[in-house]
């Protein structure tokens, strides 16, 4: 849930969002500017819980959606239905349930919203940040990934640091401490590239092309062919050419090398792909079928999205929300790939959150489909009721 995720728009200047940080460890004032030209440019495209950003030219962040734990980092609790500007010069951002963490170009991580569990991993117990505060002791990170009461970021050196809750092991550190208010280092990584996290537990894609997860296994997720809780890493069976990975609460995908797709973990609402009838979870990867030359994937909740070379998308899995956007608002689930319709250009990347999925486009827009009843959608709120069954157009600045 990225790992593993956009016309009015609430400006920030320099002064205003500096002073509004100043007893929380504040971003250096070259990291935040206002936001005053146009967006030209869409790099990235991420959901969390209910919360979604955008990382746009010059590595600015914008966010939208929901807010009501400061997950958007704006120094506020109100929901926002266009994309606001955060902050600038971000390389990574992830979101879950109720906190977000980036990633800034010079390799240090801010994370905000709630701080339950000491995710937010500035030493503090408990007190919500209300805007980005920055994590202690990391400061060459590449990636980040966030749990529901975790988060771990992939460092230069290819090692990982985790923070936050640790009651499934999900921290990695081999450690039975409950949580860890500051970074602790993973077992036994030397070689990470990318990284996403479930509920409670986390995976990392190896520049070797396996895949290796650690924390809760009650329903297969860490895909190693048992149901047992990892305290440290263990590889995922059989994957030893990935090239990207997602992952949902409790399910896990791959993108392989030769562009099919392997997913495994919990399938209780069709998440892995594998068709009406199939088992309720796999301890190992299981290739999802009629999916060929996938170029990107990502994951929801509970669904799961892939992106083909010709541009066209496909998610499958929950619909109660009608995140899977094929116009179809039975609220059924799918348990097989369905065709995104009018997306009106072609995709380039896929994310979900919890009833809510988004999409680059090559055209430089960004789409999105599924629950709005945090702004999630980030098209202004123009859209009556709550939810649309087909893509509807982020108002970006």
């Amino acid at each position: 849930m990225r790992t593993h995720k956009l016309i009015s728009v609430v400006l920030f200047s320099s002064a205003a969002l500096t002073g509004c940080m100043a007893s929380e460890d504040p971003l250096s004032d070259e990291l935040v500017a206002e936001a005053t030209q146009a967006v030209s440019v869409v790099l990235d495209v991420r959901v969390g819980g209910s919360q979604a950003f955008v990382r746009v030219d010059n590595d600015a962040l914008y966010g939208w959606g929901a807010n009501g734990s400061s997950q958007l980092g704006d120094g506020t609790t109100t929901n926002r239905s266009a994309p606001i500007h955060i902050v600038d010069d971000i390389i990574d951002v992830a979101g879950s349930t109720s906190h977000s963490c980036a990633v800034s170009g010079a390799g240090l991580v801010y994370c905000f919203g709630s701080n339950g569990y000491n995710k937010a991993g500035d030493g503090s117990w408990y007190t919500t940040k209300a805007t980005p505060t920055q994590v202690l002791g990391v400061s060459d990170a590449v990636a980040i990934a966030t749990g529901a009461e975790h988060s771990c970021a992939v460092l230069a050196s290819g090692t990982v640091s985790c923070w936050g809750h640790n009651g499934y092991k999900q921290l990695g550190d081999n450690s039975s401490v409950q949580s860890n208010a500051t970074p602790v280092a993973v077992s036994g990584l030397s070689d990470a590239i990318a990284i996403d996290a479930g509920s409670y537990s986390t995976c990392v894609l190896r520049a070797s092309g396996n895949v290796s997860c650690w924390g809760n296994n009650g329903l297969g997720q860490l895909g190693d062919g048992t149901m047992t809780t990892r305290a440290t890493p263990v590889a995922v069976s059989g994957v030893s050419n990935a090239t990207a990975i997602a992952r949902g609460s409790s399910h896990g995908c791959a993108l392989l090398a030769d562009g099919t797709v392997v997913c495994w973990g919990s399938n209780s609402y069709g998440q892995l792909g594998l068709g009406v009838g199939s088992a309720a979870y796999a301890t190992t990867p299981q290739a999802v079928p009629g999916l060929a030359n996938i170029v990107a994937i990502g994951a929801g909740t509970f669904h799961t999205c892939a992106v083909r070379d010709d541009g066209a998308a496909f998610c499958w899995g929950l619909d109660d929300r009608q995140q899977i956007g094929d116009g179809n608002t039975s609220g059924n689930h799918h348990y097989a790939p369905n065709q995104v319709p009018n997306l009106g250009g072609s995709a380039v990347s896929i994310d979900g959150g919890d009833g809510t999925t988004c999409a680059r486009l090559s055209t430089g827009t960004v789409k999105c489909w599924g629950s709005d009843s945090s702004g999630t959608l980030g098209n202004g709120g123009t859209l009556p009721g709550s939810a649309s069954s087909t893509p509807v157009t982020v108002a970006l600045p």
